[in-house]
């Protein structure tokens, strides 16, 4: 139960983190959003997945993006 407790209180933490970060920036290049994402998160430890789950659950196809080259092409809209 209590590592229960634990989860859900980093969850709650990053929840925070994510609403104290709300703004009105576009990123178009997924590097630049990777390193927002990771100064927001400075403070806590993030595993892979977690990072690329928040990274992926914030974003969204756009043909003006930059291209992200990551094993194949593929545009994204970072917010």
């Amino acid at each position: 139960m209590e590592k229960l407790h634990e989860s859900k209180a980093f969850q709650d933490k990053i929840i925070d983190i994510l609403k104290e970060n709300i703004n009105d920036k576009l990123y178009k290049n997924r590097d630049e959003f990777e390193k927002h994402l990771k100064n927001i998160f400075k403070d806590i430890k993030l595993t892979n997945g977690l990072k690329k789950a928040i990274l992926m659950e914030l974003s969204k196809r756009d043909e003006t993006a930059d291209y992200c080259i990551k094993g194949r092409k593929k545009k994204q809209i970072l917010i």
